[in-house]
């Protein structure tokens, strides 16, 4: 047994089911689509890095010469959630955000072979954790291990189809290659439900994304929201998993296996009120541990709000008008200002909207508070 697949399966009887090793070649194939999704202005929006930085391991670790591709499966058990859904109004988080903050599952699993390689291995070595944080494009370097990619430019297993998470080891240390194991006798099935799902139209065409346009992205953008985007968030308060939800190969899926995951730390349904005056010491205890816990508490705040505004209760009118009233934050004043304007059948709310318009000073929030007067 090689050292690779005694890394495998040290992974394995660790409940890390995928581990495969490729050589750290740069993707230079890659090149071209990289450099049109930069043309187009459709390449992601949290990367800054150049395409050499995302396709070349080297640039990141110097003398890296195989790298370590790991994939975590995190689909929640519900059968493990004993609490009722809250009876006041509640907005969507995506299964990701359910669990444990996959970064750092990951990043523990990882250092967990790092350790085990250490003690196997007699050269000292050099290495760099890599999920989802540096400028690698990490999907390629899992489709060159053997994962196939759906329409929707999601990464697709045997047995967890798409409800996946991916990390990257690289190494200054030369390991024999090892195949992610494959048993999948499919491919994508090119059906195209994913991009008829879209709420956006994000998915341009087959394998490719606008994410500029996503509502996953669209929910952890700083700022104010486009207008044009805040009905179609419906009441999602962080991700979007309709396109991964209609995929033919992610029905059927099994739970995850790893207790980090199974078992879910919040409900998939939240309660908007609470949500948007949640303060600093309960984000922390409740979102922070998760990976909706990046993003911030006002980014969570107003998409709670915007969801409020797309919800049509009535019980949210006195919350959202204390928000446009009081709120110190012109974001929570702002987004506010819209989702009152969703009311505008209303009379009371137009007295919110003109009483609003006389205490506000900050030029956006008014602004809004016209263009919702112009809507009653």
């Amino acid at each position: 047994m090689n050292l690779s697949e005694k890394l495998r399966q040290f992974a394995f009887a660790n409940g890390i089911e995928y581990l495969g090793i490729i050589d750290a070649e740069p993707l230079y194939e890659f090149e071209p689509y990289l450099e049109e999704c930069r043309q187009r202005k459709i390449d992601p929006p949290f990367v800054q890095n150049s395409i050499s930085q995302r396709i070349n391991p080297r640039l990141s670790l110097p003398g890296c010469q195989s790298i370590i591709c790991l994939v975590l499966p995190y689909l929640p058990d519900y059968n493990k959630i004993t609490e009722a859904e809250p009876e006041e109004p509640v907005g969507l988080l995506s299964k990701i955000a359910q669990v444990r903050d996959y970064h750092q599952v990951m990043s523990q699993k990882a250092n967990q072979i790092v350790e085990y390689l250490q003690e196997i291995t007699s050269p000292i070595f050099n290495y760099l954790i890599h999920v989802d944080t540096g400028p690698l494009l990490e999907r390629a370097f899992l489709q060159k291990a053997g994962l196939i990619t759906g329409e929707n430019t999601t990464l697709i297993t045997p047995k967890y189809g798409s409800w996946v998470v991916v990390g990257l080891i690289l190494l200054d240390i030369q390991l024999p290659s090892l195949p992610l194991e494959q048993t999948y006798s499919e491919t994508c099935h090119n059906c195209g439900l994913c991009r008829q799902a879209c709420p956006t139209g994000a998915l341009l065409a087959p394998y490719q994304l606008n994410p500029w346009h996503c509502l996953s992205y669209i929910s952890q953008m700083k700022g104010i929201i486009p207008r044009e985007y805040r009905n179609l968030l419906e009441n999602r308060l962080y991700g979007c998993d309709t396109c991964q939800e209609v995929c033919p190969l992610n029905h059927d899926i099994k739970p995850s296996i790893l207790p980090e995951f199974s078992s879910p730390i919040l409900l998939p349904k939240l309660p908007l009120l609470t949500l948007s005056h949640i303060n600093k010491k309960e984000f922390f205890s409740l979102i922070k541990p998760t990976a909706a816990g990046w993003v911030g508490r006002q980014t969570l705040r107003r998409n709670a709000i915007v969801a409020m505004g797309n919800s049509k209760f009535e019980t949210t009118l006195p919350y959202l008008r204390e928000i446009l009233y009081n709120d110190r934050s012109y974001l929570m004043r702002n987004h506010a200002a819209w989702a009152l304007g969703q009311f505008n059948e209303l009379p009371k709310v137009r007295e919110y909207l003109q009483r609003a318009l006389l205490l506000e000073k900050d030029p956006r929030v008014i602004e809004e508070i016209k263009y919702s007067l112009q809507k009653s």
